[in-house]
């Protein structure tokens, strides 16, 4: 949803029997929506499953959609479109750099629009049979996207490893651009721990994307942290979901809070005792305010038993 509430955008990755759309939906009243734009998948993105990933400017005029299907020799990749004189036009494609990449897994953009970034969690190095995942960074304008930076899978520093899917997950800026959130959600192994469910890190721009903190949930397995997550918008809080953690409790959501500079531990927030098995919360996860966020649960039973799915809405004191 764009800042001021008036835009909303859907992806639709198995419309077209996989092709894929992006749907715009425009409030027309204080109580009423209505569909003001369907855009398609870019030409050559058969069963690409574009709309798999999408993201939308506060100003509700710029969007980025990943396609990370798409059946070309540099797998996935992104389109973005700008909102011109009331028409969406597709301004660039961008790819996921290397065969099979899965670019436009995840994608960002910043809240002014200025920078976007695509997750290739399966990328490749050429020559190389290794699974290292990519993060490409962007400037964002009218005209287009140029690149800016891209960020290499950490697991090649002493002080972590992921393993494969860095960018395929959580992906978030900060509000002033310079602050970044990626994630390696089926991380398993770290510097230092046995196993972990995950991995999300937290980068700073200056001249170049720089790791200054670090999470994992340690001696777990397959929790999958940082499936979703975000970046309040003063930037001083992160939330990382762990849609399968301790399967039984049907997963949870983590909260870091900022003191200065430095990262505070992962502790626990939102939905705690009333998790069905395999409820799966921390599916999905997103900021609304500073203080308030909403987190999914899409296998979440109602009172009766019946999979309906949940969504929570938490205030933060």
């Amino acid at each position: 949803m764009s800042g001021n509430g008036d835009t909303i955008v859907v992806g639709a990755s198995n419309y077209g029997a996989g092709t894929g759309a992006v749907y715009v939906f425009q409030r027309t009243s204080a109580a009423s929506w209505a569909e003001s734009a369907r855009l398609n998948a870019p030409a050559g993105a058969n069963a690409g499953a574009f709309g798999n990933s999408v993201a939308i400017s506060d100003d509700g005029t710029k969007i980025l959609a990943g396609a990370p299907a798409g059946g070309t020799t540099t797998q996935g990749g992104a389109a973005y479109y700008v909102l011109i004189s009331g028409t969406w036009t597709l301004k660039t494609v961008v790819a996921g750099g290397s065969a099979s990449a899965l670019g436009g897994q995840s994608v960002a953009l910043s809240a002014d629009g200025t920078r976007a970034a695509v997750g290739a969690p399966q990328y490749k190095a050429a020559g190389s049979s290794t699974v290292s995942g990519r993060v490409y960074s962007y400037t964002a304008t009218t005209t287009g996207l140029t690149t800016l930076a891209s960020i290499v899978d950490p697991s090649t520093a002493t002080t972590v490893s992921s393993g494969p899917g860095f960018g395929g997950g959580a992906l978030s800026f900060t509000a002033d651009n310079n602050g970044l959130l990626a994630a390696a959600p089926y991380a398993a192994t770290a510097a230092g721990a046995t196993s972990v469910g995950g991995m999300a890190y937290y980068y700073r721009y200056s001249t170049s994307w720089t790791r200054s903190a670090t999470f994992s949930l340690t001696n777990t397995t397959n929790a999958r942290l940082g499936y979703s997550g975000a970046i309040s918008p003063d930037g001083n809080r992160i939330i990382l979901g762990a849609p399968y953690y301790a399967a039984t409790a049907g997963g949870r959501e983590f909260i870091s809070e900022k003191s200065g500079s430095t990262w505070g531990v992962l502790t626990t927030i939102g939905p705690l005792g009333n998790n069905s098995t395999s409820s799966r919360v921390g599916i999905s996860s997103a900021f609304g305010t500073n203080s308030r966020l909403v987190i999914g649960g899409n296998m979440q039973k109602n009172s009766d038993g019946i999979v309906t799915g949940l969504a929570y809405l938490v205030d933060i004191s």
